[in-house]
């Protein structure tokens, strides 16, 4: 979803499929937008809605996948992961968080265009 689009439905919640963990076959220390501990993301600390992870301490290995709930409700957790900058998030691919992150040399940028994936970033083409 790019910045510009309406956030349509009924939760600004856009959960991440199961089948992104198992390929990756990696454990989280953290997942600070949980929407629960019985959720599918492998991590070993969760913050959900009610412990408002953006006022929360961040540790080790982050996975994130922020609520993209109003204009630019994402960009308080974009700072604050790129603060952080250990780990996985996902945004939007049409975003301009994604060319931040190209530019901020913290990490690299792949983005899935019509099932192509693309990395851009740091040594990748």
């Amino acid at each position: 979803m790019a910045e510009h689009e309406p956030s349509i439905g009924l939760s600004d919640d856009w959960f991440t499929p199961p089948e992104i963990f198992a390929a990756l076959k990696v454990t989280f220390d953290l997942d600070p937008c949980s929407p629960g501990p019985d959720h599918w993301v492998p991590a070993r600390l969760v913050y959900t809605k009610g412990d408002d992870g953006l006022r929360q301490l961040w540790v080790g290995r982050v996975f994130m996948n922020p609520p993209f709930g109003g204009r630019r409700g994402h960009v308080p957790w974009l700072r604050k992961f790129f603060t952080h900058a250990n780990g996985i998030v996902l945004i939007g691919a049409g975003s301009v968080a994604c060319t931040a992150l190209r530019r901020s040399g913290l990490g690299a940028c792949m983005t899935i265009d019509r099932g192509e994936a693309a990395c851009r970033g740091d040594k990748a083409a």
